[in-house]
């Protein structure tokens, strides 16, 4: 089986059991599945579930490592295309409690919002990615 059909053969079994369309998710094989989400809706972790059945981890008996050669790893991300709607009204919500001055630097702000937001539950990146895009509502 090659890589291209080793990709192809998971995307196909993700889909099916998800039911959601083949263009809502990318599926890679280079020796480990990459797998990019380009949605929010789809939950990440019923997908990592049917990815798992691919992954294969060979360890020390004794120490438990990994050992190195012939394993494959499974990696799933959503692909950061937009933010959710929640996190960008998450932001807002937290900048608009603030009292600018000129005490707060810009870099500042941006590690404080950071926090505030994945408090609230989003993820790194998603936090990220909203404070990149509306970056006209923090950083005046």
């Amino acid at each position: 089986m090659t890589r291209c059909t080793k990709g192809k053969e998971l995307k196909k079994e993700i889909t099916t059991k998800l039911g959601i369309k083949p263009s809502l998710i990318s599926v890679r094989y280079d020796g480990s599945y990459r797998i990019d989400i380009k949605d929010w809706a789809i939950n990440k972790e019923a997908v990592e579930e049917i990815a798992k059945t691919k992954q294969s981890i060979r360890r020390c008996e004794y120490t438990n490592e990994i050992l190195c050669g012939g394993n494959t790893f499974v990696f799933v991300n959503y692909s950061l295309s937009e933010p959710r709607e929640a996190c960008v009204e998450a932001m807002k919500e937290e900048v608009a409690k603030w009292n600018f001055d000129e005490r707060n630097s810009t870099h500042n702000r941006e590690y404080h919002l950071l926090n505030a937001i994945s408090k609230k539950g989003f993820s790194r990146a998603e936090s990220r990615q909203a404070l990149y895009e509306n970056y006209e509502l923090w950083a005046k």
